[in-house]
């Protein structure tokens, strides 16, 4: 169901090129519909697309090679690079964690949103270790994407 969503939604982005008809906008609102159409719990949807989740994981290892080419410039800024992401992940999950509590949000979903500042298939692996719901940590690694995406157009 999954797959087909998706081809659904990048032929209807290709047809109409607007940003908001986005595969990664409508892919999950569709199957969202769909979900609660036909009372499919999110469970039983999960154990049917696990593989296509455990698929996005090996596409961690290609950022090995950008990484090993660029070593040098990786090890002369590595101070700076690792103040940067250190500072970048404690402001994400203190944020994540203040606001969460100020909205009052359920324990699941600070689960699944304090990975949201990490690749998506690390993301959604934390985010299943942690008792999070893993396609939403995806949507929102994603979503804060889309500014960038806009600026590049």
């Amino acid at each position: 169901m999954t797959v087909v969503v998706y081809c659904f939604a990048k032929w209807l982005y290709k047809k109409v090129k607007f940003v908001l008809l986005s595969p990664l906008i409508v892919t999950p609102v569709i199957l969202s519909i769909l979900l609660l159409l036909f009372h499919i719990s999110y469970t039983d949807y999960d154990s049917g697309g696990r593989w296509l989740t455990n698929l996005l994981q090996p596409a961690v290892v290609g950022f090995a090679v950008p990484l090993y080419k660029y070593r040098a410039v990786l090890k002369k800024y590595r101070k700076v690079i690792a103040i940067s992401m250190t500072t970048g992940v404690l402001v994400a999950f203190v944020s994540t964690g203040v606001y969460s509590h100020l909205v009052h949000l359920q324990n699941h979903y600070l689960l699944t949103l304090l990975p949201r500042s990490i690749t998506t298939p690390i993301a959604m692996t934390v985010s299943s270790d942690i008792g999070g719901m893993p396609t939403m940590t995806a949507i929102f690694v994603i979503i804060p994407a889309f500014p960038a995406l806009l600026s590049a157009r």
